[in-house]
């Protein structure tokens, strides 16, 4: 079976959904070597799949797409060449690593959508007017021209029944995101002094980042942690950038607060082993994978109490309602209390391992492309009786 998984977007730099797609990848080629896996990427997004996020060192063929970096061009893509390159390679299904814009009647195999989450109805100000509508649109066409949605989370596929029609909704199951990290020795110069606290998030308004760096001014005054702690936070910048170092230089902690982007996996996973904390303060979550990879790093964490924290984490993690007020406070004791507890088990995430969700994945690229092509037949042999 070919299988061609679409991975071209905006991003720059390595993202959450480009690190979900090289996993899937990871996961297929544990599971299944005879699967031939093709893998769709825009030319600025090569070089870093392959040299940070570790591509190379996988089995599969990629196809570098030779286009502007600009939201009609990749749109445009989607709908009239990616059908064509489907075609040309001669897949037997194509795989959307989050929802595009595509015309199911121009592609002559099956389509499969990762849903990653509902943000586009639930967090609208995370892309702002009119490009919400736009991605509202998108998200939309994949859920109907897709044989199957797959959504990364059991709370992910009850946002998709509340926004969808139960006969759209019926074709969607849930596969969680696998995960997958392995820790290295990093040169000096890549080297993060201890100790610090984590937070791996882009600066966006449903991270609370800025909770997160008031409760940090409190533990220091509160000497919670030596006065040499740092808080580290990993993610790209966005519309909450400029308030955040607004705000950390008015705490005065601008010297305590580190912010870092473009890192690899074996240098986030360094970080997720050596911290003394991991916190995760988002208000909504589709998945929550920097969470999943604490936990496989057998950090200590406290998240905010939300659907997709506790479905992915359990128990492992010191919970904190996030939404009454005296917050601040709430944060701060749950890192009291996370700093006393025991590390999370080896196998706290074992439900997420390349193989467990690799044997999922594969066997619904086979259910899935069975049941197209038994449709398929009828179809022919209802027109030849005819």
């Amino acid at each position: 079976m070919r299988v061609l998984i679409s991975g071209l977007w905006a991003a720059e730099q390595p993202s959450g959904i480009c690190r979900t797609v090289v996993n899937l990848i990871r996961c297929l080629n544990l599971v299944d070597r005879s699967l031939e896996v093709t893998l769709a990427l825009g030319a600025w997004q090569r070089a870093y799949f392959e040299d940070t996020l570790g591509l190379g060192e996988l089995k599969v063929e990629v196809v570098e797409i030779a286009i502007s970096n600009r939201s009609y061009s990749r749109s445009a893509w989607y709908a009239r060449e990616l059908p064509r390159l489907a075609r040309r390679l001669s897949a037997d299904l194509v795989h959307l690593s989050f929802p595009a814009p595509v015309v199911r009647r121009e592609f002559h195999c099956p389509v499969i959508t990762t849903l990653h989450d509902l943000y586009p109805y639930d967090r609208p100000r995370n892309f702002g007017f009119p490009r919400v509508l736009f991605n509202r649109l998108f998200l939309r066409q994949a859920v109907h021209q897709s044989e199957r949605i797959i959504c990364v989370s059991e709370f992910t596929l009850e946002r998709l029944r509340e926004h969808f029609p139960a006969t759209l909704a019926e074709k969607a199951v849930c596969i969680h995101n696998p995960i997958h990290l392995s820790a290295d020795t990093l040169p000096p110069e890549r080297q993060i002094p201890q100790p610090y606290l984590l937070a791996v998030a882009q600066h966006r308004a449903n991270k609370n980042l800025a909770l997160l760096l008031e409760s940090f001014c409190l533990s220091k005054q509160m000497n919670m942690f030596t006065p040499e702690t740092r808080l580290v936070i990993v993610g790209s910048e966005g519309p909450e950038t400029a308030h955040l170092r607004n705000l950390a230089e008015r705490l005065s902690i601008t010297n305590d607060v580190l912010y870092l982007s473009r890192l690899g996996d074996r240098d986030l996973a360094v970080l997720y082993r050596d911290c003394e904390l991991f916190i995760s303060l988002s208000d909504i979550e589709g998945f929550g994978l920097p969470l999943a990879e604490a936990l496989l790093s057998q950090a200590r964490v406290v998240a905010s109490d939300i659907p997709a924290h506790r479905e992915i984490a359990g128990d492992q993690c010191e919970y904190v309602n996030i939404d009454r007020s005296g917050a601040t406070n709430s944060v701060t004791k749950a890192m009291q209390a996370a700093i006393r507890r025991a590390r999370p088990a080896s196998d706290a995430v074992s439900h997420l391992s390349p193989s467990v969700v690799g044997s999922k994945y594969v066997a619904e690229y086979r259910r899935v492309s069975e049941a197209v092509g038994k449709v398929e037949c009828t179809a022919h042999a209802e027109v030849a009786s005819v």
